[in-house]
């Protein structure tokens, strides 16, 4: 957290009650235009103002346990649970976890605070009236957790990727009340993906391990990028995810990155020509 946030944390002066509160977000996302702070906390959302320290709004996402039970039994009318003790007992029996926040991000092109749970159900909201305009859950009878999560930056889209999963999960809240999920397909699942910062380009790094450019806008795949693989092989080393994605903040460098420390970078011009590749030491754990 920035540190004039921490320092009125610690001298008490923000509406919360302890600073353990920050230490258990997981996951935290700044305004892009404005002084204001969100904190993801299990089903809560807590919107801060940065200067004053003042919790401004606690949203919470309303998912129902009672759905996500009879999601897993559709076709078992005869053993759906009707109270709650049996609603506990099918809760252990299945091993479900509580649909808790993510990721958070508000979206820079229609003041839009989104928020992807663990298991993929998106919630999204109006920021200064905090009025709730879209819901999307997902019930599936293996739900799978959520492993990358992106904006774009110049279009009103979200991204996100589920575990094993060989889609990516496309939202275009242009019209949240009636948009729906669409899909863009991969031959293995994706480990991660960025937005162009200002073209509608959406960059996946899959399993395979193949870098693939595409036009989210008309969905199609316009390149895919083989060179990582070729120098995995020619260092003489295993790609194991995770792996990395950054664009320079002019969007004219694509870089992509390996937990085995391979670092290969792309020019993005209309040839998108390999520009260069290293190799540092040591397992990489992150790029900026």
């Amino acid at each position: 957290l920035p540190s004039p946030l921490m320092e009125l944390v610690r001298a008490g002066s923000v509406d919360c009650d302890s600073e353990s509160l920050f230490n258990e977000a997981h996951t935290v996302c700044f305004h892009p235009h404005e002084q204001y702070i969100c904190l993801g906390v299990e089903k809560d959302i807590l919107v801060f103002n940065l200067v004053t320290g003042a919790l401004i709004k606690k949203l919470t996402i309303d998912e129902k346990i009672e759905d996500k039970v009879e999601a897993r039994f559709d076709l078992k009318a005869e053993i759906r649970p009707d109270n709650p003790m049996a609603m506990i007992e099918a809760m252990n029996q299945l091993n479900l976890e509580e649909e808790r926040i993510k990721y958070l991000t508000i979206l820079p092109t229609n003041n839009y605070l989104v928020a992807c749970g663990n298991h993929g159900s998106i919630f999204a909201w109006k920021f200064k009236t905090f009025q709730q305009v879209a819901s999307f859950r997902i019930k599936t009878d293996r739900p799978k957790p959520v492993v990358c999560f992106t904006y774009a930056l110049t279009h009103p889209y979200v991204f996100y990727a589920q575990q094993g999963g060989s889609q990516i999960k496309m939202i275009d809240f242009a019209s949240p009340l009636t948009a729906k999920p669409q899909k863009l397909d991969h031959k293995k699942f994706v480990s991660s993906m960025i937005c162009h910062p200002t073209k509608p380009i959406l960059v996946a790094f899959s399993t395979e391990p193949k870098v693939t450019v595409w036009d989210f806008q008309s969905r199609r795949c316009n390149a895919t990028l083989d060179e990582f693989i070729i120098y995995a092989k020619t260092f003489n080393i295993v790609n194991t995810p995770p792996n990395f994605l950054t664009f320079d903040i002019t969007g004219q460098y694509l870089i992509a990155a390996g937990f085995n420390g391979l670092i290969v970078c792309w020019k993005m011009d209309s040839r998108l020509a390999h520009y260069g590749s290293g190799r540092i030491h040591g397992g990489l754990i992150g790029i900026t």
